[in-house]
This record gives structure tokens, sequence and C-alpha cells, in this order.
């Protein structure tokens, strides 16, 4: 069963102009980032502040690594995606944070299983999802 993108802004008859409802589902996105990072444990942490989306998670004792620097049959978790097109295209297609894969193979594409799901994400791409 699918669940609709923006349901509160859909519902509210409040909304019947194009103004308020962009403002809404501002809104609305708003809160389902916040869910996101609190789901990745970002919740107030410094490097969320302006100027550091693009910045790499903290290493913890090298557990954390770029997905595309996974080995074939190497698995991971998706643990940290700082920066915020990749996250989008990433929930997008379903990967959220927690997600346990399995790498495939890294040349020409990064490939990788997420239970019965398969992806092939580029390396620029996968360089930007963060595992441990």
């Amino acid at each position: 069963m699918f669940e609709p993108l923006f349901p509160e802004a859909v519902l509210d008859p409040r909304l019947e102009d194009s103004e308020s409802l962009l403002l809404e589902l501002g809104r609305v996105s708003a809160q389902k980032k916040e869910a996101v990072k609190a789901r990745m444990g970002k919740e107030n942490r410094e490097e969320d502040k302006v100027g550091a989306e693009d910045a790499p998670p903290q290493n913890h004792n090298g557990t954390i690594r770029p997905l595309s620097s996974l080995k074939p049959g190497e698995k991971g978790r998706v643990r940290d995606i700082p920066d915020e097109e990749i996250l989008r295209k990433v929930l997008s297609l379903g990967i959220y944070p927690g997600d346990t894969l399995l790498v495939i193979r890294r040349k020409p594409l990064v490939v990788f299983r997420i239970g019965a799901s398969q992806f092939s994400f580029d390396h620029r791409l996968a360089s930007g999802i963060f595992v441990e």
C-alpha cells in the first residue's frame, strides 16, 4: 500500500491558494527531513549547521566509510547521507538509514542489494552514502 507524500497538505482545506500550499509542503518536507535525521542520529549535531551539508560523517575507528569503498561480498549498514541532493534521491528509491546492504560489484557501477531489491549507482552517488 502506498502512502501519500504530503497527506497533511492534500487533506487540509485551509490551503486554497498556491502560496499557502507551497508553504505547507515546505513544512511537511522539513518534518520528514528531521525524522530521517533523527533516525540517522543527526539531531542538532554540529555538522548539520549551515555550510556543513557536504561534510563527511565522523569516522569512528575506521568503521564509517563510503559505500563506494566496499568490496564485492562486503556488507554494510547505511549510516549517513550528508548531501541533501543524494539523500533525496536515495530516499525516493526506498533506501533508508539503518538498511543493510550487500555489495555485488564495484565496476563500472557500484551494484548492491538491499533485501530483494538490487541497485546500481555511479561512483559519485555511492561515495556520498556512508556505511558502517
